[in-house]
């Protein structure tokens, strides 16, 4: 609350509004840096765990069009705004 409601003047220079989805991306990113185990991948080929050293975050949002998908990449090198 007290650090989205700090940067929301900040993000209104840019025309954003500023939701909490931002800081969730951001938490994901940095417990995925955190924990790197869970960023992995099974290569099936050679039988062994993959660690991923980027983070690209995704949601999937279910809109009446239909159901739409956000994809982050390398969300650990965006800033919140």
């Amino acid at each position: 609350g007290k650090v989205r409601a700090s940067l929301k003047p900040r993000a209104e220079e840019y025309g954003v509004k500023l939701t909490y989805l931002p800081f969730f991306f951001k938490a994901m990113a940095l417990t995925l840096r955190k924990h790197h185990k869970l960023n992995s991948m099974l290569d099936e080929k050679k039988q062994e765990w993959v660690v991923k050293h980027y983070y690209n975050i995704g949601i999937s949002v279910d809109t009446p069009p239909g159901l739409i998908r956000l994809v982050v990449k390398h969300c650990e090198c965006h800033s919140i705004l």
